[in-house]
């Protein structure tokens, strides 16, 4: 997980779900190789199936489909609450 924001999870599961696929999501998520057969759900502890996986194709589950939209607002949350504290005065 990125250590400086928590976020590195979140990106990758979102880089899977926008590519639709392993590979090309690994590479601008910053990844290693082998980071194709790596676990696209956050924490790789989610319980409930995200993406199907049939025939060299993968597709968003509904469940998928929902941590997409959920993660794509923690992102943009996070990103406000950077740029924020960069305005604030240093103590």
């Amino acid at each position: 997980m990125d250590q400086r924001n928590g976020t590195a999870s979140l990106r990758y599961f979102i880089a899977v779900a926008e590519e639709l696929n392993f590979t090309r999501a690994a590479a601008p998520a910053h990844r290693a190789a082998a980071a194709e057969h790596a676990d696209p759900r956050p924490g790789g502890r989610a319980r409930a199936e995200l993406f199907i996986r049939e025939n060299r194709r993968v597709y968003l589950t509904p469940a998928g489909q929902e941590l997409l939209d959920r993660a794509r607002l923690i992102i943009d949350a996070a990103a406000k609450a950077k740029a924020a504290a960069r305005t604030l005065p240093m103590a």
